[in-house]
């Protein structure tokens, strides 16, 4: 509900979602195929559910032999790049192979949240430049409203509550989180606590907004948009209150 197309009110922090909202198709019914992020990614890029993937716990591999949308791209002669933010997308997790280029950015590794839509971006400016008739499939996994989330010093002390002292912070909020859920919520955070996971979250959720206008910016700039398949999936997880 805090995300456009349906959210209630205006969300002018999140200018590129509300402009796609606006122009774009919303299927209002789509439904992830697991509550796994690596299999809902493997298919989306298969088209298979997980059980013929075999993408049905944390663990599981994508094999080689299993055919996807960038392996066919590429033997078209189609240029194809994946950039990832998130672990369970990584090259050990099998998403590697099918790609001319593959770019992963571990949390650990200081590189923004953003990294992956601007490393996109970057790329597609890149091969348009070098030639301008070429075709090209992009696919990026971005953390959306994951932490960690990249914040300064001077944004941390702005964000509400004020005079916050919780466990929730920047850099290890996930941990935090993850923690207070085998202990059960309910016991281990209080209300400031859920306060400031919101506010964090929805500036993150900001950058990640803005760079993906920026990917939108560099086919627009190539004339490229309105001959563009863009999808964008909102892939929502359960709250911190869950």
């Amino acid at each position: 509900a805090d995300l456009p197309p349906w959210s209630p009110n205006p969300t002018p922090a999140l200018a590129t979602l509300s402009n796609l909202a606006l122009t774009a198709t919303t299927f209002d019914r789509l439904r992830a195929p697991s509550s796994v992020v690596s299999a809902v990614v493997a298919s989306m890029l298969t088209g298979l559910p997980p059980r013929a993937h075999t993408l049905t716990d944390l663990g599981a591999r994508l094999p080689q032999k299993v055919t996807t949308i960038g392996t066919i791209a590429r033997d078209a002669g189609v240029q194809t790049a994946m950039f990832t933010g998130v672990p369970t997308t990584f090259a050990p997790f099998g998403f590697a192979t099918p790609w001319e280029r593959f770019v992963a950015h571990p949390p650990q590794s200081g590189a923004a949240a953003t990294a992956p839509l601007d490393d996109a971006a970057a790329w597609i400016e890149e091969v348009l430049r070098d030639s301008p008739e070429a075709r090209i499939l992009a696919f990026i996994h971005a953390r959306g409203a994951h932490p960690p989330w990249d914040v300064t010093p001077k944004e941390l002390d702005s964000l509400p509550p004020a005079d916050y002292a919780g466990s929730v912070e920047p850099r290890r909020g996930a941990q935090a989180l993850a923690k207070a859920r085998r202990k059960g919520v309910a016991k281990s955070l209080v209300e400031a606590d859920f306060e400031r996971t919101q506010a964090l979250a929805a500036l993150g959720l900001e950058r990640q907004d803005r760079a993906l206008g920026r990917v939108i910016e560099a086919l627009t700039t190539a004339g490229l948009w309105d001959d563009t398949l863009f999808i964008c999936l909102l892939y929502t997880s359960p709250s911190p209150r869950d």
